[in-house]
C-alpha cells in the first residue's frame, strides 16, 4: 500500500485525490472553500502522481461504502483504468488542466457511468479551474497561476511555493499527507495569512539550504549538447541526471541564467531502482525555454502534461542518449 499517498482520514463523506504539488494542494484548498468548515472532518485526502492515480483511487475505496461517497480528482491526467475505478463511487468529478489523450469509454460529454470529467487545457492552473467550477475564491488563484507557469513574480506566490516545497522536503508518508491537508485547511480559512505563521519559518530555512544545493548540482552536472530535431532545425539541449529527486523548477530557474541558455529542451532524468531486486525506473521531466512542444517528448515515452512542461515515468529506465535520439525524431516546433 502506498503510504506516501494516504491521508489519516478513514471514513469520509468526501474523498479527494489530488496532485502532490502546489497546484494540487491549492485545488484541495479551493474545494474546502466550497463546503462548510464544519464538513472538513468529513474530507479524506490523497496526494499522488499521474502514473499512480489509478492505484490511488483503488486504494481510496478500501473499507469504504463508495456507493454513498463522493470522489473529487484534481490536477491529474486521467487514463482508462482510473476512470473505471472512479465509477465505484456514487458520484465522481474529475477536474484537470493538462492535455488528455482520448479515453474511449468517455462519451461526448466526458462522462462514464457516475463519473463526470472537466478538462480545460487553457487554464493556467488546475486550482483556478477548480475555483471557477465551484464558484468560490480563496484569493490565491493568481499566485498559483504564477507557480504552475513557473513565472513567480510576487512575494506571495514565492511564499506558497516555498512553504509547500519545504513541507514536501521535510515530511513523507502519512505525515506528509497530514501536513498538506492541514495546510489546505489553513489556507481555506485564513488565506495567505496562514503562511505567515512562525511554525513554517524553520521548515523554509532548511528548505532554502536544500535549494542552494540543487542549484549547485545543476551548475556542476548539466550536460549540454546540440542536435538536429525532427523539424530539421538545430536544438540546444540541457540534460540533468540524478539518483535523487528534486523540484525541477529549482534547476530550471538556475539554468535560465546559464551562459549557454536559452535551452530548447531542458530535461531532468531521475533514476531509481538500481538494486538487483528492483527494476530501473526513470522519472523524466521536460521543460523548454524557447516555446518548443515538449509534450511530444513526454507522449513519446508514455507520459503527458502541457506543451511547455511535461513528464513521463519510464519503466526500464531512460538514458540521456536515448532521449537525444528521440528528440532527433520529433518535430517540436508544432
Amino acid at each position: 500500500m502506498m503510504d506516501d499517498e494516504l491521508s489519516c482520514k478513514v471514513d469520509a463523506k468526501y474523498t479527494v485525490v489530488t496532485h502532490n504539488d502546489a497546484d494540487g494542494v491549492l485545488c484541495l484548498t479551493e474545494f474546502l472553500k466550497s463546503i462548510d468548515a464544519s464538513e472538513y472532518m468529513n474530507v479524506r485526502s490523497y496526494f499522488t502522481t499521474p502514473n499512480k492515480v489509478r492505484d490511488t483511487i483503488c486504494i481510496s475505496t478500501l473499507g469504504q461504502r463508495c456507493e454513498t461517497g463522493s470522489l473529487k480528482v484534481f490536477d491529474l491526467t486521467a487514463n482508462r483504468g482510473a476512470i473505471i475505478a472512479c465509477a465505484m463511487y456514487k458520484d465522481a468529478v474529475w477536474i484537470d488542466h493538462h492535455t488528455w489523450e482520448k479515453i474511449d469509454i468517455l462519451d461526448d460529454k466526458g462522462e462514464f457511468l457516475s463519473v463526470k470529467t472537466f478538462v480545460d487545457a487553457s487554464s493556467p492552473s488546475a486550482a483556478s479551474f477548480v475555483s471557477r467550477y465551484y464558484k468560490v475564491s480563496t484569493g490565491l488563484e493568481g499566485y498559483i497561476d504564477e507557480i504552475d507557469k513557473n513565472r513567480v513574480e510576487t512575494k506571495e506566490a514565492k511564499m506558497i511555493r516555498d512553504v509547500i516545497g519545504a513541507i514536501k522536503y521535510a515530511y513523507f508518508g502519512l505525515e506528509l499527507s497530514k501536513q498538506f491537508f492541514e495546510l489546505a485547511v489553513g489556507l481555506a480559512k485564513s488565506g495567505i495569512d496562514e503562511l505567515r505563521d512562525k511554525k513554517y519559518n524553520q521548515l523554509v530555512e532548511n528548505y532554502e539550504k536544500f535549494v542552494r544545493s540543487v542549484e549547485e548540482y545543476a551548475e556542476d552536472h548539466v550536460q549540454i549538447t546540440k542536435v538536429k530535431g525532427g523539424d530539421g532545425k538545430l536544438k540546444k539541449l540541457a540534460i540533468l541526471e540524478s539518483d535523487k529527486s528534486f523540484p525541477v523548477h529549482i534547476a530550471f530557474n538556475k539554468l535560465v541564467n546559464h551562459k549557454e541558455a536559452p535551452f530548447d529542451v531542458f530535461a531532468v532524468l531521475v533514476h531509481t531502482g538500481e538494486e538487483p531486486d528492483k527494476p530501473r525506473v526513470t522519472k523524466a521531466e521536460f521543460r523548454t525555454m524557447s516555446e518548443q512542444n515538449v509534450y511530444k517528448i513526454a507522449r513519446f515515452f508514455g507520459g503527458g502534461g502541457h506543451r511547455v512542461a511535461s513528464g513521463a515515468t519510464v519503466e526500464g529506465g531512460l538514458k540521456a542518449e536515448e532521449l537525444v535520439r528521440a528528440i532527433m525524431l520529433l518535430d517540436l516546433s508544432t
